[in-house]
């Protein structure tokens, strides 16, 4: 039996799935999602949430036909004040596990000391919930036994009886952990002094961690000192912090109902609370934690989440100064911004026949936006009043649309023309940016010609630049390398990298491509933009009609297993197949003919004739642009392929 959904959807379904029921009744339903639900059941953190999952589970480890020691690479534990013992000898047999990458651990406030963790060096992924330090000492020591931790998320510490005391970063002078990312709260003043050594820690340069993807989490009205602090952290980072994700999270003053279930009308709630602190989070802690960016600063990716709530008219208030903040996001220290996504947690609201919001109700995430000179728009591809009324006002257009949503060149075709009917008819309209590809058929002179996904974004090229030619719009095409985010996909039909079937330990990447042929890849998340942003709309003169080939970094299949290779420590193997074989595992795995066809004749075109025809990247002189090997350390590799 074959999915009748395509692959991307699936399995993007199945990655939302926790509960093990649920995978494994996908695995009898379908045999081609089989290899995505094992990968899912077996390899996914095995949780450890009662009392009888605790016993049972040290009954495992001290069996002697124990094989958690090798293969298990994720652990959540939670326990309770009443298998204290047991919990302490689990911990430590973790030493043993020597594919154990991530831990987290959710335990009893005041029952668990540092001196319970054994050294675990080959933990990566730390997880601490619900924990207690009394002082922050222990905090140090506890990281100081876990030294190749990368990614580190703290929730809900509590730092009982911590008092000030000199020499308490003392472990840690000289030695600043470095880390991918880190994760915390910023609490309000209700907990301080307890979590002063905490800000401490991190605002000071000698101690303070060397991060590159910041997570924080404020669930109350934060102080100028407290947010001052954390501002200076994120300082300290400035030449390195690549992801900046701060999320305003609900507290009890919250109207959401997943937040407080017992509130389920917000007419009968006093909102005077949550708006004041939502006015200082606009007006003083977001501005104070981005103005203490230097120029020049590597920051890409600003993430801004906003709880749910919506106001009925009566119900607006007298909106904060954005002042400071619009000047902060629209200033030169943000030059470098390559994405912001601004995020409502929603479960929604009355909706009128059209789908817009009923009348008198103001989603309060539009309001801010419309303050800092964004705009929200909802737009359904099929209606053309729609898109035009996205456009409006606008100087450039970026248009991108998704084959793998329906594999359909027509549906390509027609979407594509329908935005760019929409775009060029907007009378602001500078210009017209299109992720599109060339044509291989054109360009093999007919040899190539099943790569479907290629050809529908060429016609739609083909159309833009022959409409807009007579037009005072601009249309410049950007095609996207290979996606670096391809190699990363260890679940599901279309894997790049896999376990080699003559030796489990060992990795092998198979493709129809020459050893020593270069091909373009490209971190489509954090490079993409960037040529879009500088090499066309902020470019000297606007790239009318022409191609801005995108390329991360050019590489050939063995420097790509060598890179695997060194991120892993695996030895992996590069070995050249035909183009059947790709197309043949493609179907075996699930994958529709047709794509199948066009995934499989994609590599043989860039083998013979160059993923970019004979053409070359566009300079990147002044892009901050990433190779695959840090891409790879980046996204755990290593940990996706244990």
């Amino acid at each position: 039996m074959q999915p009748t959904l395509p692959p991307e959807l699936w399995d993007a379904i199945l990655d939302l799935l926790v509960d093990n029921d649920d995978l494994r009744r996908c695995g009898l339903v379908c045999r081609a999602w089989l290899p995505a639900t094992r990968h899912r059941l077996y390899e996914a953190p095995l949780s450890v949430c009662d009392d009888n999952d605790l016993e049972r589970f040290l009954e495992y480890l001290q069996s002697p036909h124990n094989t958690l020691r090798v293969h298990l690479s994720g652990l959540n534990i939670t326990y309770t004040v009443r298998y204290r013992k047991k919990l302490q000898e689990i911990l430590a047999a973790l030493p043993g596990l020597a594919g154990l990458t991530e831990l987290r651990l959710n335990l009893p406030y005041n029952h668990c000391s540092y001196t319970d963790f054994p050294r675990l060096q080959q933990v990566t992924r730390l997880g601490l919930h619900a924990m207690s330090f009394p002082r922050f000492l222990h905090f140090t020591l506890l990281l100081q036994k876990m030294r190749s931790i990368k990614h580190l998320v703290l929730g809900r510490i509590e730092w009982t009886g911590v008092a000030k005391e000199t020499g308490q970063f003392c472990l840690l002078h000289g030695t600043c952990i470095a880390l991918e990312s880190l994760e915390f709260n910023l609490a309000g003043d209700a907990h301080a002094p307890e979590d002063e050594p905490f800000l401490d820690w991190l605002a000071w340069d000698k101690s303070a961690p060397i991060v590159k993807e910041v997570t924080i989490h404020l669930c109350e009205e934060v102080a100028p000192k407290r947010a001052d602090q954390v501002a200076q952290f994120i300082g300290h980072n400035a030449a390195i912090l690549a992801s900046l994700h701060i999320k305003f999270a609900s507290h009890k003053a919250s109207p959401c109902p997943c937040f407080n279930p017992d509130k389920r009308d917000h007419h009968d709630l006093d909102m005077r609370e949550y708006l004041a602190m939502m006015a200082s989070h606009f007006q003083h802690t977001l501005p104070t934690l981005l103005e203490c960016l230097p120029r020049g600063n590597t920051l890409t990716k600003l993430i801004l989440l906003m709880p749910y709530l919506y106001l009925e008219e009566r119900d607006i208030p007298v909106l904060p100064d954005y002042t400071r903040l619009k000047a902060v996001l629209h200033g030169p220290t943000l030059a470098s911004l390559v994405i912001i996504q601004f995020y409502a947690l929603c479960k929604g609201h009355a909706i009128d026949k059209d789908g817009a919001l009923a009348p008198k109700h103001h989603p309060v995430q539009s309001i801010v936006l419309e303050q800092l000179s964004w705009g929200v728009v909802n737009l359904v591809l099929g209606k053309e009043e729609d898109a035009r009324r996205a456009f409006d006002g606008a100087d450039y257009a970026f248009l991108v649309t998704n084959f793998s949503e329906h594999m359909s060149m027509e549906r390509e075709l027609a979407e594509g023309k329908l935005l760019i009917d929409a775009a060029k008819s907007v009378s602001t309209m500078r210009g017209i940016i299109w992720s599109g590809l060339l044509s291989p058929g054109a360009a093999s002179n007919g040899k190539y010609t099943r790569m479907v996904h290629f050809e529908g974004k060429a016609a739609v090229s083909a159309y833009g630049l022959s409409t807009t030619e007579t037009l005072p719009v601009g249309f410049a095409i950007v095609p996207a390398a290979f996606y670096m985010q391809q190699m990363a996909k260890t679940s599901g039909p279309i894997r790049m990298i896999e376990q080699n079937p003559d030796n489990p330990d060992e990795l092998i990447i198979r493709w129809n491509v020459r050893k020593t042929t270069k091909l373009p890849f490209i971190d489509v998340e954090r490079d993409y933009g960037q040529f879009v942003v500088k090499q066309v709309i902020e470019a000297d003169v606007f790239p009318n009609g022409r191609e801005v080939n995108t390329a991360s970094e050019a590489l050939t299949p063995e420097e790509i297993a060598d890179a695997v290779a060194e991120v892993t420590g695996k030895k992996v193997t590069y070995k050249q197949i035909s183009t059947e074989d790709v197309e043949q595992r493609l179907n075996d795995a699930g994958v529709p003919q047709h794509f199948a066809s066009s995934l499989a004749e994609s590599l043989a075109f860039a083998d013979e004739f160059g993923f970019y025809a004979g053409g070359s990247p566009v300079d990147s002189e002044g892009l901050r642009l990433h190779t695959f090997k840090e891409f790879a350390q980046d996204v755990g590799l290593r940990a996706l392929l244990a």
